[in-house]
Formats: structure tokens, sequence, C-alpha cells
């Protein structure tokens, strides 16, 4: 998985994404580098930020929608993990959406500062118990997609 992985789980509830128990598992233990068994504020920043230079392939401070097409098509974990159906158009529809909607200044690009906004975000949904900290239970529990309910 590369770094940008844990973006997966914490962007789920956009696309309604969903990742499997044990890629869940590997995130946790790529990203929880002391070994607590959770993903903390500190291990979530060092994380979105190798996730943003991953993705930035051309090294000029900015993620545009074809960067984050290539990288979920290249399958090095974007936000919302490598494309596995529907090929490289769906990824690039999907990373024109994401673009757009993490532009917040409108330049149709996403600097580190609009994604770690997202990514922070993103994080805060997922941690319920707000306590700044991602536990298994909690990454599963975000990952999962939205149930729906009648009307």
């Amino acid at each position: 998985y590369g770094n940008a992985s844990l973006l997966v789980l914490l962007g789920a509830m956009l696309l309604s994404t969903t990742a499997s128990a044990d890629e869940i598992e590997d995130r946790l233990r790529l990203y929880d580098s002391n070994h607590d068994g959770a993903i903390s504020m500190t291990e979530h920043a060092a994380a979105t930020a190798d996730s943003f230079k991953e993705i930035d392939s051309n090294h000029d401070g900015r993620i545009d929608a074809e960067e984050l097409t290539t990288s979920m098509v290249r399958g090095t974990g974007t936000t919302y993990g490598p494309v596995s159906t529907g090929g490289r158009q769906a990824a690039r529809s999907v990373g024109q959406v994401i673009v757009k909607s993490w532009d917040r200044d409108g330049n149709g690009t996403v600097s580190l500062a609009e994604y770690k906004i997202n990514a922070d975000a993103s994080f805060a949904r997922g941690d319920t118990s707000h306590d700044g900290r991602m536990t298994l239970e909690e990454m599963q529990a975000g990952a999962r997609p939205p149930v729906q309910t009648a009307r």
C-alpha cells in the first residue's frame, strides 16, 4: 500500500466505498508507528503529508485531477483506493470530483493546505470517540457504506 492509503478509510464516506477487513488492518499496522492499536493525530499528520507527496507526481506542490487519476489507476492508494473496475475513465471522473470538491481557492488544483483540511475533517468524522485517535473499530465503521433508512 502507498502512503495515501490511509485516506481511503478517512474519505470512504464521500463515495461510499468499502475496504475489506484485511485492508483496514493492514492500513492500521502501516500508520500506527507506535503500535498502540490506533492512529493518533501525529501519525495521521505524517500519513497525510506522505500521501500528498506521493500523489503530487510532478512535485509542484499541487495535486490536479490527472495526478489523482494516475495514482488511483496505478493502485498506489489514493484517497479512495486503487481502481478495481471501470478503468481509467471512471478514475478520471472520481479524480475530477475530488479535486473540485477539495479545491477551496478555485484554481483547479489541491494544495497541501487544502489537502490537509479535507484529510483532517475526514479524520475527525472517523474519530467517533473524539479522543484524537482512530481505532480499528472506528476505521472499520468509517469504511462501511452508510445505512439507508426507509422513508
